[in-house]
């Protein structure tokens, strides 16, 4: 969430009062904007059953993303007990919990909002439909986030996340997502994201058992493509690269492997002109401003690996790197 600062804000917010058990007076930032009177707005609705039946010394964790001039989404949680809510500026009294989102097994601490594109589509986007969605994570007693996609339509968040294969104790929805990635792998005019894998890694330094699971839009839902196993991604972003140079082989995968350049952005605008990658020290593929998508096999070591990226400056350009293995989807008896 990007802040903005400016004298008259500052005045503004100052002035804000909260008059006990009432609403807070409207304000009408931006959208992605994050203000102090905002947290305000967010922790003043903090929804007082989530504290029910617990220990008074547990610490109130709220987080919010500002999705137009008149609506916030917010996550509370209070031990492992969480909820969403839209807030909405109605206009008379100040916020509202306009809407809750029901039947989702949202537990955990700390919670992050972010808003996100995942498909680009306004002349077939659905009436009231945002442009913007949402997704929403939930740390677990470890070092992990359970993350949670929502479209948003009209007046309501709509789970648009996987489904986990466990089953919830209370039958509620769980989400696949955890520690999600979002990436550019199809030049389709949408995004994908890369979810799961073991982190941290076996403190032995063996590598994780298995890769982690790239995830497609499908009718406007993220759904799982059982045929790629990730093992590694990192993009290259007004020259630099991000994401980690080093990676572990998972101890269950053998081959082939694959290593997959996209290059430029969702559109397949703003190329990268030239690039070199080099995989444990050895220069294994180029790319040149030409290419779309180029898939080459290559051969990784057991235990760590190193990846590099050497492209030519040449101001705005973005390129998606991947390593994958291809599964072959399991044959029916006859």
């Amino acid at each position: 969430m990007k802040g903005i600062s400016v004298l008259f804000a500052l005045l503004f917010n100052a002035l804000l009062s909260v008059a006990s058990g009432s609403p807070l007076a409207a304000q009408q930032p931006a959208a992605g904007d994050s203000d102090p009177a905002d947290q305000a707005i967010v922790d003043h609705l903090f929804p007082v059953e989530l504290t029910k039946d617990k220990d008074a010394d547990l610490d109130k964790e709220s987080c919010f993303a500002r999705l137009d001039r008149q609506t916030i989404v917010a996550a509370y949680s209070y031990g492992f007990s969480s909820a969403l809510f839209l807030l909405r500026d109605d206009g008379q009294n100040g916020y509202i919990r306009k809407f809750k989102v029901q039947d989702l097994g949202l537990t955990g601490g700390r919670c992050e909002v972010d808003l996100i594109h995942l498909w680009d589509d306004a002349h077939v986007r659905h009436p009231g439909q945002h442009p913007q969605q949402v997704t929403v994570g939930f740390s677990t007693a470890g070092p992990n986030m359970i993350n949670w996609a929502f479209d948003v339509v009209v007046d309501k968040l709509v789970n648009i996340s996987p489904p986990s294969s466990e089953v919830s104790d209370t039958g509620e929805f769980e989400t696949a997502l955890t520690d999600y990635d979002l990436v550019n792998y199809d030049h389709d005019g949408t995004m994908q994201l890369i979810s799961g894998g073991e982190y941290p890694p076996p403190a032995d330094g063996s590598g994780p058992e298995s890769g982690m699971s790239l995830y497609r839009i499908r009718d406007h839902r993220i759904v799982l493509d059982p045929a790629v196993s990730v093992i590694h991604d990192a993009t290259i972003n007004q020259n630099d690269l991000t994401g980690a140079p080093n990676f572990l082989k998972p101890t269950s995968l053998s081959g082939p492997f694959i290593l997959r350049m996209v290059n430029g952005d969702w559109h397949g605008e703003n190329r990268v002109h030239s690039a070199f990658v080099s995989l444990n020290g050895k220069v294994v593929a180029s790319l040149n401003q030409a290419d779309d998508i180029v898939e080459i096999t290559v051969p990784l070591k057991e235990g760590n690996n190193v990846i590099a990226v050497e492209a030519a400056p040449e101001g705005s350009q973005q390129m998606t790197l991947a390593i994958v293995q291809k599964i072959a989807p399991a044959k029916s008896v006859q």
